[in-house]
This record gives structure tokens, sequence and C-alpha cells, in this order.
């Protein structure tokens, strides 16, 4: 996988002083400002549409934002990780009779983050059959984590022995249910139910749920239908806060470990109101060096509850 290091130039004020506001000193001094520069690392990964790293950018391809404001990039620096080299050394570890922290690493630290509740269960099975094949592609130096979020759920550190984290992958299965009730309503239609009040889902709804009912047991039909949208909703709500703490947990975990990490997030998809809710799992990735890739897994087309 091909890296490319850009440094963000931030230019902030630091300090001001204010000299001169005695009235015994003459002449007197204007104001004082002093400003300091702020550069930060972001770790990026490019690739054309094929999937093949691009290693011919410059600093002047990349375009920063913080905060929505447009950074100025001070350098592009390509990081390339050779995996032949490093299966070399793993299998003559004792080729020199040195050695030095002088030279840059083969290894790269990569997390395998599960999102149980946002996988059925069984839903995982056959992505974790393929991540245990992507273990054997990797270079010897690279140190892999496994982790299933949020607790309790299976968790490995970072090594470099494939059989122990297969094995962990082995024993998640997911930890999301599907919500029992007694209508046939998907969560797009409780949506706009319950939290949007679409009186146009909530009649072909009715419709569909409550046919050939006519007086009080029709209006107990609407009321429950009301009702049931409702309570799905609030379980996904649930469920999708406690992904997001776990993922942060996570985050913030891994922030102690030195130097960029890859954390590739597998998971069926959150239920988000706006996107400023990942703004704390955006600023813990960002202050512990993480790149997030999400591999979403496909749903059943014939659920309705997507």
């Amino acid at each position: 996988m091909k890296k490319l290091l850009a440094s963000v130039l931030v230019s902030t004020v630091a300090a001001v002083s204010l000299a001169g506001q005695s009235q015994t000193q003459d002449p007197a001094q204007g104001p004082t400002f002093r400003t300091g520069i702020d550069l930060i690392a972001v770790d990026v990964a490019v690739v054309d549409g094929k999937g093949q790293p691009i290693e011919d950018l410059l600093a002047p391809d990349f375009f920063v934002k913080i905060d929505g404001v447009l950074r100025r990039v001070v350098s592009a620096e390509h990081v390339k990780i050779d995996v032949a080299a490093a299966r070399r050394e793993a299998a003559d570890p004792f080729e020199t009779l040195y050695t030095t922290n002088l030279k840059p690493s083969n290894g790269r630290q990569i997390v395998i983050a599960v999102d149980q509740l946002g996988i059925r269960f069984g839903g995982a099975r056959s992505l974790l059959a393929s991540a245990a094949k992507f273990l054997d592609r990797l270079s010897p130096a690279d140190r892999v984590a496994f982790v299933a979020f949020p607790e309790p759920g299976v968790q490995v550190a970072f090594t470099n022995d494939h059989l122990r984290l297969k094995r962990g992958m082995e024993r998640v299965v997911g930890r999301q249910t599907s919500f029992s009730g007694k209508f046939n309503i998907g969560l797009y239609e409780a949506i706009a139910i319950s939290e949007k009040a679409d009186s146009r889902v909530f009649g072909e709804v009715v419709l569909r749920e409550c046919p050939r009912m006519n007086g009080f047991a029709r209006e107990q039909c609407e009321r429950d239908v009301m009702s049931e949208s409702g309570s799905m909703v609030r379980d996904v709500r649930q469920n999708s806060t406690d992904s997001l703490r776990g993922l942060y947990n996570l985050l913030v975990a891994l922030s102690v470990y030195e130097g960029p990490k890859t954390l590739i997030l597998l998971s069926e998809g959150l239920i988000l109101d706006t996107p400023s809710e990942l703004d704390s799992v955006i600023r813990a990735a960002a202050l512990a060096r993480v790149t997030i890739n999400v591999l979403l897994m496909d749903v059943p087309r014939d659920d309705i509850t997507v």
C-alpha cells in the first residue's frame, strides 16, 4: 500500500502582549504579537481506478481543509513498504552483525475491527474468511491487531502470529438482531413515520398492514403501527450510539501506539442523523494517526428492514 505523508501549515497567534502602558515610559512602545506555526502530519493512501498505488504525486496535488478552511500543504513524502525485502529479512534475520534505528521499517500497523452491533448474527463469516486470506498476503514485518467492538468482544493485540488472529476472527459471529414485531415494517418506513411524520408513508404502511379493518380496529392498528415504528427506530439508534462509542474507544486506545496505523472496519452500516455525529470519531482518528477504511457488507436483497 502506498502512503503519502502531507504536512499542513497552520498559522496561529500564540500570545499578545501590550507594552508601553506605563505612563512613566517614554517613548511608548506599540503592541507586540507573537505568532507560531503548527505542522500537522496527515497519512493518506492514494490509488487509481484499478486499486494500484499512485507514486508520483507532489505537494501541489493535495488539498487539505481543516474546519472548512483550506490549508497549505508544505510537503508530501512517498512512504513505500517493500514486502519482498521484509520477507527476505524474516527468512534470514541474522544477515548482518549489527542493527540500526536509522533504517525505515518495512512493517505496517494494521487493525481489523468488526462492528458487532452493525452485523447480523452469522453475517461476518464470509467477510472474515476473506480477511483471514488477506493476512497471508502481508509482510512478515507487518503487525496486525483484531478487535470486535463494542465490548465484550474478541481482542488480539498487535502481532504477526496469523494463526492467533484467525482463531480470534472465527469467534466473531455478529450481535445485531432483527427487530421482532407483529408488522412487516422496514427501517426506512419506521424512520419516516416516527421521526418525519410522513403521512404518505404512514398511509401506505397502514393500507398494507391493516387490510379490511374499519372503525375501532382500524384506529388501534394505526396506533400499533406508530408505536412499533418508534420502538424499532429507538433500538437502531441505540445500537448506532453504542457502535460509535466503541469505535471512539478503540481509536483512543490506538493513540498510545506510535506511528501511522490503518484500520479496516467491517460493518453493515450505521444510522446517523447528520455527519456531525462522526466529529468525535474523526478527531480521535486524527490524534491516533489512524486511516479508516470501511468495508460495507452486503445485506440480503429480500430484507425489508434495510
